[in-house]
């Protein structure tokens, strides 16, 4: 197991929510501080499933799906969530969310390289 891989790919998530939560500020409406909020929770979330998985990769599979099934259903949990304050707040849902939905997708295959790597 490398053991500098599982900070770099912490690292690289760190740096690329942050890009994120940056680039959603040239979007000039109502719905651009939803939208960087989730994209800010996005990156806590992916940064703690991945280093979920980092560590259960030395434990049994039980144990690593178990935070795989964990973090799909606190998605879930996030995005219904998100529905209800952005709809009890009348915030246009459509780009905050997007930004959650591709946040999460761009995050997720942020750390399939650097999973693999640590797993060796």
């Amino acid at each position: 197991m490398n053991p500098k891989s599982p900070v770099k790919g912490l690292r690289f998530i760190a740096s690329a929510t942050i890009l994120f939560v940056l680039l959603s500020f040239l979007y000039k409406g109502h719905s651009q501080k939803a939208a960087a909020w989730l994209l800010g929770w996005t990156g806590v979330q992916s940064m703690a499933a991945f280093s979920g998985f980092v560590w259960s990769m030395t434990r049994s599979s039980k144990i690593f799906y178990s935070i795989f099934v964990g973090d799909a259903l606190l998605r879930l949990v996030v995005l219904a969530v998100a529905v209800g304050v952005l709809y009890q707040t009348r915030t246009p849902f459509t780009f905050p969310l997007l930004s959650l939905a591709m946040g999460y997708l761009v995050l997720s295959l942020i750390q399939i390289p650097f999973l693999h790597r640590s797993s060796r």
